[in-house]
């Protein structure tokens, strides 16, 4: 919720107090994403009338199996880290594909038609290799 503002976010923590249990206190929330879902939904740190505190996860959405919320939001955590890795890799990719120009000493790639240097076994745009 690092991108929300300060109203954004009350308006967000003030909507899911509806979910808390009665008597619960809001400490935290945050956002948990799902890669190519369109339901995300969120994990609250609550305080409960008796004092005891518990995360919470809100909208409906229950952890996998019987290890409870922690292991799911880490679990999600791991998934965002891939996510950014791959996307990393993705924009290197890219940025090497779009970046050099289509002439000069080295290969062109038959499917996309980038030139790449000889020491370059493989179009890093396409996958395609010196030999195909």
């Amino acid at each position: 919720m690092v991108d929300m503002t300060q109203d954004q976010r009350a308006a967000v923590t003030l909507l899911w107090q509806a979910w808390l249990p009665e008597g619960a206190e809001m400490i935290d929330l945050t956002a948990v994403l799902w890669s190519g879902w369109e339901c995300d939904h969120h994990a609250a740190l609550i305080r409960l009338a008796d004092g005891a505190v518990q995360v919470k996860i809100l909208s409906g959405v229950s952890p996998s199996g019987d290890d409870g919320p922690i292991p799911m939001v880490e679990e999600r955590i791991a998934a965002h880290s891939r996510a950014a890795q791959e996307t990393g890799r993705f924009l290197e990719i890219a940025r090497t594909a779009l970046e050099r120009p289509a002439e000069g000493p080295g290969w062109a790639c038959g499917s996309c038609g980038r030139r790449f240097h000889d020491e370059q076994e493989q179009c890093p745009a396409c996958g395609a290799t010196s030999d195909d």
